[in-house]
């Protein structure tokens, strides 16, 4: 005499080891922490705009005027503080995580091979248009209303 399983007794079987697992998976989870803190550059002076990303996740945030940032990484993490033209930094997520303050220094040899262009950056060798340089000094002594005027006469084509 053959015996047969039910396809529901399958079902139900299934859905209760998937019920096990999933309570493993919530257990192991680790306890999450809000960082907060403040990124300056080598003379103490904040740095709006730094990127504050957890490593290998999708997950990050950058600071405001003030250079502050605060971000929900779990115990564990590793946090990357990293800015145009400075070098980028790493720390690892503490239990007890006080207020960080991170000092970024100046990174002069990466700014040589990076162009900003109009709708971001890119490098010198991946650049496929022409590019203009403008300098501080073209803008002085010169009544500007609006960016647009700053640049007609200095930029060809423009």
């Amino acid at each position: 005499m053959k015996h047969r399983i039910s396809s529901s007794f399958c079902f139900w079987l299934l859905f209760i080891l998937g019920l096990f697992y999933s309570q493993l998976d919530y257990a192991q989870t680790r306890s999450t922490v809000s960082v907060k803190g403040r990124i300056v550059d080598s003379a103490n002076m904040e740095i709006v705009g730094a990127v504050v990303k957890i490593k290998d996740r999708p997950v990050g945030t950058t600071t405001d005027v003030d250079g502050n940032f605060t971000i929900n990484a779990q115990v564990g993490d590793v946090l990357e503080f990293s800015y145009l033209g400075y070098r980028p930094q790493t720390i690892k997520v503490a239990a007890s995580q006080k207020p960080l303050t991170i000092q970024l220094e100046d990174d002069s040899i990466l700014l040589d091979n990076v162009v900003v262009i109009g709708y971001g950056t890119n490098s010198k060798e991946k650049l496929t248009g022409s590019v203009s340089t403008v300098s501080t000094s073209d803008f002085k002594n010169r009544p500007i209303t609006d960016v647009s005027m700053a640049l007609q006469g200095k930029v060809t084509g423009l």
